[in-house]
């Protein structure tokens, strides 16, 4: 009758050893998912900062920015800097190596346009390198288009396609 009794208990105390693991592992599971969707949460939210700080790098270069706007609330870019700059993506191997080596350390892999919409519709490319990733992350950013020629001021929208 005694040894019945604790084969009783063991099986008994086998049988909650068994149930508190399964729920020791369910919980590390639950934890693990959670703690990699925050992390992959944070991983997008970090590249999504760096995306429009990229965009305020851009809008601030001085190869770039109006000379005629000294208010720093105003993005505005210099028509003819910006025809200046999608100039050098027509150069040769040896110029366009140099512009893009230059400029990789701002801009990395990212694909950078402005599209003029007013007066005129036009398309600049600023600067192209892919990336070896798949995922884009894209921002636009309103801009004014200053024409010193003219002195006229034209309106714009800055592309910027990031390659993760």
């Amino acid at each position: 009758m005694k040894s019945k009794k604790s084969q009783i208990q063991l099986a008994e105390s086998i049988g909650v050893i068994v149930v508190i693991t399964f729920l020791m592992v369910m919980g590390i599971v639950v934890y693990h998912r959670f703690r990699q969707d925050s992390i992959e949460q944070q991983i997008r939210e970090k590249k999504e900062i760096d995306a429009v700080s990229l965009s305020n790098t851009i809008t601030s270069l001085p190869e770039l920015k109006c000379s005629a706007f000294s208010s720093e609330g105003v993005s505005c870019i210099d028509l003819y800097k910006i025809k200046a700059i999608s100039g050098c993506l027509e150069k040769t191997v040896d110029e366009i190596n140099y512009y893009h080596d230059y400029y990789y350390d701002y801009f990395y892999n990212a694909n950078i346009s402005v599209i003029q919409a007013y007066p005129e519709e036009k398309t600049y490319t600023i600067y192209y390198e892919e990336g070896s990733g798949k995922n884009i992350d894209q921002i636009q950013v309103p801009v004014t288009i200053y024409d010193p020629i003219s002195e006229t001021n034209g309106f714009g929208v800055l592309i910027i396609k990031v390659f993760n």
